[in-house]
């Protein structure tokens, strides 16, 4: 019997280019890109991603749904509208990503609340991210007027 590479307590059965040997599927979930560097075309990673993407979604939608509605509660449509909005580009940005970070997120949520303040507050150059939201959400700005909330 062919131990498990990561933790040889249970039999290895799927074949791990990272470990150069046999790990067992537990191990293969638990800890692929967390504590095991895979490849990006190892099988096991795209078809695991995609499994939990899916679980993670059908989990989370409920939350999701009822985030939304506290936040037209307690905020206006306008506030759906531009959390709709960051919700939209951040998934279209990262979706097809592997190596996105939270930090790059803060950072352009960030860099957007300084460019619409109404006090300028110098700044380095926009990240990357930074520059794409706030590309998008100028365009939804002028393609959805009524949904912008008065700056004055």
């Amino acid at each position: 019997m062919s131990q498990c590479a990561y933790c040889t307590q249970r039999k290895g059965k799927r074949p791990c280019p990272a470990l150069a040997g046999l790990i067992c599927s537990q191990c293969c979930g638990e800890h692929r890109i967390v504590r095991v560097s895979c490849p990006a075309d190892c099988i096991y990673l795209e078809s695991g991603s995609d499994y939990q993407q899916k679980r993670l979604a059908v989990q989370f939608m409920p939350v999701r749904r009822d985030f939304y509605r506290e936040l037209e509660e307690l905020g206006s449509k306008k506030a759906v509208a531009l959390f709709n909005l960051v919700e939209v580009v951040i998934f279209g940005y990262f979706h097809s990503r592997r190596d996105g970070q939270d930090a790059e997120i803060v950072a352009a949520l960030q860099a957007l609340r300084r460019t619409l303040s109404p006090l300028h507050v110098p700044a380095g150059a926009m990240p990357v991210f930074a520059e794409h939201l706030k590309k998008e959400y100028d365009t939804f700005k002028k393609q959805n007027p009524q949904d912008i909330a008065d700056m004055s």
